[in-house]
Order: structure tokens, then C-alpha cells, then sequence
């Protein structure tokens, strides 16, 4: 195969929307004035859902064939009205007359969240098992014009790169717990308890007593409890089992599979079978990109995944990235890969509304995670790697010009991709900002 410089797979990641208090959303105005004349705070705030919108089809439009992962609570509370709102919002920035491409069912993924589910009103919790109240969101979706696009159970799209390479992206639902309970009587209860039996010393309905005697006072708690099903986990394995090297697998969630930083002392709130899911992923045997929301803040964390016998210099991985809340801003995700189409990286940016601007631009402190194993060199590749420990450093420019004078020369794709594997693996690192163009980017060892 001949080599092509290399290529990647851009994901934006949605953070929770939270459509109910989004809608309203401005940029920040430090207002110590509870007055102002003629509403000037709410002039000088900027609408962040117009900025967001904007910033969003821009990304879009600068990277074709995007897939678009949206990490669930849509709405607030279980608020109908502010799904409704919420999705519909998605549909109108999804499906703007400026986008270059439209997003197909293929490359869009949105999972339900906690607050997507109005657990305490018509979508109750029945079981486990019972999927029938995502459905209506799933419906709204459609109806909105966003697309059958949310994710029940679980759900797989694949995406092929045209020079090799790919993505396969199950999103799934942890949502299913919510609204669970549990017999529990809360503070003061066992009071209320004595007074109704006192009064209802004849066939005694302990909830319809303390309900009658003490209305809104409950003997069950209820619960969030994320997890990821059985049944979600063995789609996992299904989708994953046997994927083509080629292929990175992600993964998109609401919930996390590790506990918060931020302390958190609230029961069931954390992913009930984190480890269980954890160890799912390490039997595929490959590294997996896990993306979620729920905690609005912006994390990345690897979690290694070594095996006996394992001498190779890097170990399969999951490579976790929570998004903030979509006020904030997003991630861009890119994905890369080598000529011949193996992972070599992800490359993380982060798209923010900074404090005291008005727009979303790109913040320069970019992750980058490496996915690729050290590659075998041919002699001539090695020579081109003693060019630069013999100059001390080289810029891409003259690299390509010194593989020119190799016999056979050495082409300049195959230079700038060999180079790229170089600095993934670590041999060599860049010594100039991101962005800059080969020819004129720097590299030491």
C-alpha cells in the first residue's frame, strides 16, 4: 500500500444540555447594580445557545464526516417541555442551511441521562428490564427532526475512513435505574409512624396512613442507580468481539465508569458495575475511547489494561473523556491514523466560552493519548531517524528533502507519516505549537 500522510476521525462531544436553563443562558456579566437602566446586563450578555449553535456548524463544516456524540440530561428534572425544547434545539443546530454536510443517522449518537427521565411523574420505574419509557423520548426525537437516533438499549454505527481506518460507536443507555427505590423511612418517620398507627389501630395501611395523617411524606427513597445491563454488555461484546484492527472502538455513555473527583456522599449515584464494565473492555483485547457527561466538568483519564507476558511498550487502554456542560462549550476528538490505517492517537481539544468573552474558540492546552505500538523500521527509515539525532533536531522540510536523496528516494508522504508514527509512539516530539504545517514544524528526539 502506498503511504499517504495521516489521516483521522473527528467526534464533537455534547456535553448535558440541560435545556430548561440553557435557553436563558448569557455570557457573563459582573453586575453589582440590581437595577440597571434599560436591562444593559441583559444587552451585554450574549446568548451562549446562538454562540454554541454558531461554534458547533463551524466545527462541523471544518471537519467533514464529523460524528456528532451527545452525552445526555437533554432536560432537567424530567421536564417534558425542556426535552421537547432541548432536542429541538439539536435538530435546528444539526440541520442549519450552512453546514457543508448533513449529519446522517450514522454518524449521530444521543443517549439518555438521568434528568431525561420524568421518573416521578408518567415514566415511573417498573424494572430494570422495561425500556418502554425511553421510547416516548425516543419518539420525540423523531418527531422533532433530529432522526431515530436515541439510544434505548444499545446501539452501533460504524465509520469507515476512505484511506483505511475506521470507528464503530456503541452508544448505550445507563439510565435504566432511574427512579428505583428502596424501603427506607427518612428522618422523623418512625414518629409519624407511631401517630398514623395510633389513629389506625384497625387494618393498618401503613403508607396510605402516614399519607392521609402527613401528606408528601414517603417510606421509599428513590434512587438514580446507573449501570450498564446485562444485556448492554453483552452488545458490547457482539459489536466488539471480532473488529478489524483497523477499527477503534468507542463507547458513549451518560455515566462515568469512575467515581467523580469531587466527593460525592449520595448512595447509588456512582455506575453500580463500573468494575464489572471495566472488565468487559479489557477481555476485547484493544484499547476503547469511553466518552460521557453527568458531571460537567472536563476530565480525561486512562485506565491501563496489562497482561501477563505483555512486552510491548504500550498496553491496551480505555481512554475515559467526560465533557462539560454544553453552556461551557465542547470537545473535539480526533482520532488518528497511520497510512495504513492503524490507530496511532487521540487528540483531545477543548472548545470553551473563556470568563469575560463572547465566543467559543479553542483553548490551548490540547491532551493528546497515545494508541500505536513502535513501528519496525526499513534501513532507510532509520537512516532518516539517525539524520535527526546527528542534527539534533529537523524540521519537516528538511527531512523530506534529506529522504529525497535516499535510492530509491523516499516520498514525502511516506516521510511526513513515518514522522507522525514517530512522535505518537514517543521516539520523537514536536518542539512547535499545533497547527503549524510539516514543512515548518520542528522535531527532536
Amino acid at each position: 500500500m502506498t503511504a499517504t500522510v495521516p489521516h483521522e476521525q473527528i467526534i464533537l462531544q455534547l456535553g448535558d444540555l440541560h435545556f430548561c436553563e440553557f435557553q436563558a443562558a448569557t455570557t457573563d456579566v459582573d453586575t453589582h447594580d440590581s437595577s440597571t437602566p434599560g436591562q444593559l446586563d441583559a444587552t451585554l450578555g450574549y446568548p451562549i445557545p446562538r454562540e454554541v449553535h454558531r461554534a458547533i456548524v463551524d466545527q462541523l463544516n471544518a471537519s467533514p464526516g464529523a460524528i456528532v456524540a451527545v452525552c445526555g440530561d437533554i432536560t432537567s428534572r424530567g421536564d417534558r417541555d425542556g426535552f421537547v425544547g432541548g432536542v429541538r434545539y439539536l435538530a435546528e443546530v444539526l440541520g442549519d442551511s450552512r453546514l457543508v454536510e448533513k449529519i446522517g443517522p450514522d454518524r449521530l449518537h444521543v443517549v439518555p441521562g438521568n434528568h431525561d427521565v420524568n421518573f416521578k411523574g408518567d415514566q415511573p420505574f417498573v424494572s430494570f428490564e422495561d425500556l418502554d419509557r425511553f421510547e416516548v423520548l425516543a419518539q420525540i426525537c423523531v418527531h422533532e427532526g433530529l432522526g431515530d437516533v436515541f439510544t434505548r438499549s444499545h446501539r452501533e454505527t460504524t465509520v469507515a475512513l476512505p484511506d483505511g481506518g475506521g470507528v464503530s460507536v456503541v452508544s448505550v443507555n445507563t439510565c435504566r435505574g432511574v427512579g428505583a427505590t428502596r424501603r427506607d423511612l427518612p428522618a422523623g418517620a418512625k414518629d409519624l409512624v407511631l401517630e398514623a398507627a395510633l389513629n389506625e389501630l384497625d387494618g393498618l395501611d401503613l403508607d396510605a396512613a402516614i399519607e392521609r395523617h402527613s401528606p408528601g411524606v414517603a417510606l421509599e427513597e428513590v434512587l438514580d442507580v446507573p449501570l450498564l445491563h446485562p444485556d448492554e454488555l453483552q452488545g458490547i461484546a457482539a459489536c466488539w468481539g471480532h473488529l478489524n484492527g483497523t477499527v477503534v472502538p468507542v463507547l458513549l455513555a451518560h455515566h462515568g465508569l469512575l467515581p467523580q473527583h469531587t466527593p460525592r456522599l449520595n448512595p447509588y449515584t456512582e455506575m453500580a458495575n463500573a468494575g464489572q464494565a471495566r472488565r468487559q473492555l479489557t477481555k476485547l483485547g484493544r484499547s476503547v475511547l469511553y466518552l460521557h457527561g453527568h458531571i460537567h466538568q472536563h476530565v480525561v483519564e486512562i485506565v491501563d489494561f496489562p497482561k501477563a507476558n505483555d512486552i510491548l511498550p504500550l498496553h491496551d487502554r480505555a481512554v475515559i473523556i467526560a465533557a462539560p456542560e454544553l453552556r461551557s462549550g465542547f470537545n473535539k476528538i480526533a482520532i488518528k491514523f497511520d497510512a495504513q490505517g492503524r490507530p496511532l492517537g487521540i487528540r483531545v481539544e477543548k472548545y470553551r466560552i473563556s470568563q469575560g468573552e463572547q465566543t467559543i474558540s479553542l483553548e490551548p492546552d490540547l491532551i493528546e493519548v497515545s494508541l500505536a505500538r513502535r513501528p519496525s523500521l526499513t534501513a532507510a527509515q532509520r537512516n532518516l531517524l539517525a539524520f535527526v539525532v546527528q542534527n539534533s533536531a529537523a524540521t519537516g522540510g528538511e527531512l523530506v528533502a534529506e529522504g529525497s536523496r535516499f535510492s530509491p528516494p523516499m516520498p514525502a508522504d511516506e516521510v511526513e507519516s513515518l514522522v507522525e508514527t514517530l512522535c505518537w509512539t514517543g521516539v520523537l516530539r514536536r518542539n512547535t505549537v499545533p497547527g503549524t504545517s510539516f514543512a515548518d514544524a520542528g522535531y527532536l528526539i
